[in-house]
């Protein structure tokens, strides 16, 4: 608004001359537009954001919005009564108060109104608030204003009233956080003087330490608030303490110094509010869990284990960055181990319980890594000779039994960027049932029936020496959590009888030649089956002997053909099946249509030439046979070298049976084979070498000599050597020998391990210690000590004595089924 000011201490005439030339321009917010200087600082005249209103005198004067600026900020009079000029020298701020918050509130909500009357009740605040100088001259103005716009003065004040409203006189943050310490939200509440939301404030909130907002993935954020209190999610990105700083905005007001002063909204100038400290985390623990795949395997199978890795509910895997976990693979437990795990302590780092584990007995037989990026990962891993990815792959053993995983993550193994996000270790418990496995063990079975050839009418027999089984066989209940069955408790023999019930002419074609029991005809039948306990050694079959229910089991040959044993075991989660071959020669009985009454029958017995020997000692066998022997039969030897500590475990096993105890319940991979099936072929003239040795008193002659080096008849007896072999450690050496006829028929043979086939090697006692004694000359021996040497052995094949007499006794070697 425009006015002369008052002319104090003037006169009347000069003040009437004044204001009549001021009718002349326009007053005080009214426009001038005469000419002036164009600078930096030149304003806008603006128009229809103003009214007028004519003060005494008549002379008009306008209330609104006066001028702009440049940037188009709207420019209100502040100082009524003086001359308007669209431009100004300088720009000076004015006082930050809650009054002056007020009115820039107004003054920049209301910029883009049209109506001139809201602009006016604007102006007439910043009158009523902002004039100094002529404040006095606004007073006069009033009441016109009141008289020619009766509602300016009421609008002004429901201005008034709003903009109380609308400005933040405080601010707080609060921490919420929403993942553990990892993640969350900043609330803010902008509050005016009744403590209430206030919507539109600008604000900015500053994290000081480990934490970022997550819109930008800055520490800073800016916004204007609305209705409701502002919700701004962060995360983590370390561990530590973090303050969030908030600050609010309020509009602040400046003074355009001119012939006639004006106002305009200057800035936002931010208060600092009521901040929060908290603290984040930003690590995660991951935790491993297993399943092996699968549970229960076969020698020589390759060992695999799937693995699950997850972190907490509220934690957050940073960056996909790598970890390393690394599983170890035991083995050799029992299933009473199975029920017992060992737990890690809670400040055991991995290697320390790797390393308590070792003191217990158990030590990692294959070793596995996995690396994992992410939340809920799985990997399947194949277990390998140790960590190195170029390693050998690990394959079952028949030694493995029950096996178990343990898993570790070791921050000491990391990277170093990587072991800083974890919380700590990870450790799994020892024997997880989740992550066992079983390694099914294969059975071997040594067998043979009594007699391989019997009459009609015989009792026919069998013995069968079982290894494989675990020592507590058949008490396993199974475990249904680590996916093991439980032991079948039983093990089934069958007899079947093979032939031609209508011409026993015919009964040898059908003579076993196949593996598999074939199908059940008029051929092949049945004759019985019995159920024995699925455990290590010997049992009997026939001749009285009892089965697993208590039983005594007698068998008659009631016809002529072939009678055959097989032994069959189902398997279980620890034992593989097993079921002996159809065709074993060692497991069949020849029952003839009729006996010949003129036919000596087939005795064998074997004797080593050695009880007892030293390492670097030479041992062999000798067979001594009887009967009469078919044309092109054939004897052959097997030698069987058993380590000090396995002989030793078998000895405390054997009997006085003369079909060896149980000392083949000790057959394992261990035994090391010097001997198999060593053949020797008979000559054609057995039988008459036999005969003649009656008559020339077990002489042969220089062409019967020389037939067979290993070979010798006296008495009637055809003895047989085997090759002759070096011993070269401590332990036992087990023969069996095996008289065939051409067409692979047992004749007669022997268990493994009976007395006289068994020759134990033991280290000489050391000699005592005593001083050397000059040495003497040497007597010459020559040739005379090469013919004692020649007696030597003679007298040791004529005088094998106390040997065991077996009558068509049948051995088969040892195989894994």
């Amino acid at each position: 608004m425009k006015q002369f000011k008052t002319m104090r201490n003037k006169c009347a005439p000069l003040y009437t001359a004044i204001i009549c030339f001021a009718m002349i321009i326009a007053i005080c917010i009214g426009g001038y537009y005469g000419k002036k200087k164009a600078y930096a600082n030149d304003l806008l005249a603006t128009t229809e954001q103003y009214i007028s209103f004519v003060q005494r005198n008549n002379v008009p004067v306008r209330l609104g919005v006066m001028a702009t600026s440049a940037d188009g900020r709207n420019l209100y009079c502040i100082e009524a009564g003086e001359q308007e000029e669209l431009q100004y020298t300088a720009t000076e701020k004015l006082a930050d108060n809650v009054d002056n918050q007020r009115i820039a509130w107004l003054i920049s909500h209301y910029k883009q109104y049209k109506d001139a009357k809201t602009h006016a009740a604007i102006a007439y605040l910043a009158h009523e608030h902002l004039d100094a100088d002529t404040k006095h001259l606004w007073t006069i103005w009033k009441p016109w204003i009141a008289e020619q716009y009766p509602d300016v003065a009421p609008l002004a004040q429901q201005l008034w009233q709003e903009s109380e409203g609308h400005i933040a006189q405080s601010a707080k943050a609060q921490v919420q956080y929403s993942k553990a310490i990892r993640q969350g939200n900043i609330n803010i509440q902008v509050s005016n003087s009744q403590q209430q939301q206030v919507a539109g404030i600008p604000f900015e909130v500053v994290l000081q330490g480990p934490a970022a907002f997550d819109s930008n993935n800055e520490q800073k954020i800016r916004g204007i608030t609305q209705q409701q209190p502002e919700k701004i999610s962060w995360h983590a990105t370390g561990t530590g303490k973090v303050k969030a700083v908030v600050r609010y905005a309020h509009g602040t007001l400046e003074r355009l110094v001119s012939t006639q002063d004006y106002v305009r909204f200057a800035e936002y100038s931010y208060g600092d509010g009521e901040g929060v400290d908290f603290e984040v985390d930003a690590r995660f623990q991951p935790q491993l869990t297993s399943q092996a795949v699968p549970h229960v395997l076969t020698p020589g199978e390759t060992v695999s284990d799937t693995v699950t890795v997850r972190i907490g509910k509220n934690e957050v895997w940073h960056n996909h960055i790598g970890v390393l976990a690394q599983g170890y693979y035991y083995t050799g437990l029992t299933t009473e181990q199975l029920q017992s795990p060992i737990q890690p302590t809670a400040q055991e780092q991995p290697s320390q319980f790797i390393k308590r584990l070792k003191t217990l007995g158990y030590v990692p037989t294959a070793y596995a890594s996995a690396h994992f990026t992410r939340d809920g990962q799985q990997i399947h891993v194949i277990a390998k000779q140790d960590f190195q990815a170029q390693s050998k792959t690990y394959r079952a053993t028949e030694r493995d039994g029950i096996g178990t995983w343990v898993w570790v993550i070791d921050k000491a193994k990391q990277d170093k960027d990587v072991a800083s996000w974890l919380q700590g270790n990870y450790i799994s418990t020892f024997i997880e049932k989740t992550e066992s496995t079983s390694t099914r063990q294969p059975l071997k079975i040594d067998s043979t029936v009594t007699e391989h050839t019997a009459h009609i009418g015989s009792s026919i027999s069998d013995t069968i020496t079982v290894q494989g089984f675990p020592k507590d066989h058949g008490k396993f209940r199974g475990d249904t959590q680590a996916g093991f069955s439980a032991d079948l408790e039983y093990m089934t023999v069958e007899l079947y009888w093979a032939g031609d019930h209508n011409n026993s002419a015919r009964n040898e074609e059908y003579k076993p030649s196949t593996t598999e029991i074939p199908g059940l005809d008029e051929h092949h039948t049945l004759v019985g089956q019995w159920q024995y306990r699925a455990v290590n050694g010997t049992i009997r079959v026939g001749n009285g002997s009892k089965d697993i229910h208590g039983k005594p089991v007698n068998i008659e040959a009631n016809e002529p053909g072939y009678y055959v044993f097989v032994l069959d075991f189902e398997g279980d989660s620890r034992v593989m099946p097993a079921q002996s071959e159809y065709n074993n020669a060692w497991e069949r009985v020849w029952v003839p249509p009729t006996p010949s009454p003129t036919t000596e029958p087939i005795t064998m017995t074997t004797a080593v030439n050695a009880d007892r020997a030293a390492p670097g000692d030479t041992v062999f066998d000798t067979a001594r046979i009887r009967g009469s022997l078919p044309k092109g039969a054939y004897i052959t030897f097997s030698a069987y070298e058993v380590p000090e500590s396995i002989s030793s475990a078998a000895s405390t096993d054997e009997d006085d049976s003369d079909d060896g105890g149980s000392i083949r319940s000790n057959i394992n991979t261990a035994w090391k084979v010097l001997l198999d099936e060593y053949r020797v072929e008979l000559p054609e003239n057995s039988n008459t070498l036999m005969e003649t040795s009656k008559q020339n008193n077990g002489k042969f002659s220089e062409d019967e000599r020389a037939t067979s080096e290993s070979i010798y008849a006296q008495d009637g007896t055809l003895y047989v050597s085997s090759k002759h072999i070096q011993v070269a450690k401590s332990g036992k050496v087990y023969w069996k020998a095996t008289l065939w006829s051409a067409g692979g028929d047992v004749l007669a043979s022997h268990p493994l391990g009976i007395k006289g086939e068994v020759t134990t090697v033991e280290e000489p006692p050391s000699p005592p210690q005593t001083p050397p004694e000059e040495p003497h000359e040497l007597a010459q021996t020559g040739a005379h000590t090469v013919t004692l040497i020649g007696v030597g052995v003679v007298m040791a094949l004529i005088g094998l004595v106390g040997m065991s007499v077996l009558r068509v006794n049948g051995y088969r070697h040892s195989r894994e089924q």
